[in-house]
């Protein structure tokens, strides 16, 4: 069973509560609908949404001290 990636999970808890700003629905080549929906992340930190799948164990604990080291 194949698991889901950490981002696309962080995409969901951090847009869940929130209003769209978009939403398109159009026919793909294969007369399927598509859904696509756009939300407004700009005030979320990245640290929140990026998961070990796009960066490696190292990249996330850089992040982290880095932001520590912001307070």
């Amino acid at each position: 069973m194949s698991q889901t990636p950490e981002t696309l999970e962080n995409i969901l808890r951090v847009t869940r509560l929130q209003e769209s700003v978009l939403n398109a629905y159009y026919t793909d080549n294969n007369g399927e609908v598509v859904t696509m929906t756009l939300y407004d992340i700009t005030e979320t930190d990245p640290t929140e949404i990026l998961g070990d799948d796009v960066f490696g164990e190292e990249d996330v604990e850089a992040s982290l001290r880095l932001k520590q080291e912001k307070r």
